[in-house]
């Protein structure tokens, strides 16, 4: 089931654009306003009940065909996947598929909902997984990034995860 999240993280999958290198830090105030949300959809998915609400600078990728629902985005070097999975899966056993699939990584971190990886790459990449279990699904946010590009892309990750409805 998980296996496509994981063979994704195992890729690595957040690329730094041109575009993206070439921007300069953004002020407290940029990102402030860049995190704000509007309640215009930027995404929508009625037949697993999901809505992401338009955040600027995010963009969506490519809906996973599977046997879970996935669904990438992506915003400069940061790249962020929703997962749905069923609730049938406990979140050990979630987190375990994850961590076998991401290749030789280190846990930087580990909670009952919360897992944090490091890939051991030359140019590392950081990996934020958060798991939201509901009555009949498990949400799954995972967000790659460059792992010296981690601070600056954090709000950016909370924002995201803040314009996520499932029914």
């Amino acid at each position: 089931m998980l296996i496509l999240v994981a063979s994704l993280l195992s890729a690595g999958g957040c690329g730094q654009t041109e575009q993206a290198s070439q921007q300069s830090n953004p002020s407290a105030e940029e990102t402030a306003d860049s995190i704000a949300p509007t309640q215009d959809i930027l995404y929508e998915n009625s037949d697993v009940g999901i809505k992401v609400y338009q955040l600027p600078g995010w963009e969506v990728g490519k809906e996973g065909k599977s046997d879970t629902f996935n669904v990438t985005f992506h915003r400069d070097n940061l790249k962020a996947i929703i997962t749905l999975v069923s609730s049938d899966l406990s979140l050990e056993e979630i987190k375990q598929t994850l961590v076998t699939g991401a290749g030789p990584v280190e846990i930087i971190e580990e909670t009952d909902t919360y897992l944090a990886l490091q890939s051991k790459r030359k140019e590392p990449v950081r990996t934020d997984i958060y798991i939201e279990q509901l009555e009949e699904q498990t949400v799954i946010y995972t967000f790659m990034t460059p792992a010296e590009a981690y601070t600056e892309n954090q709000p950016y990750m909370e924002s995201l995860k803040q314009n996520v409805a499932v029914n």
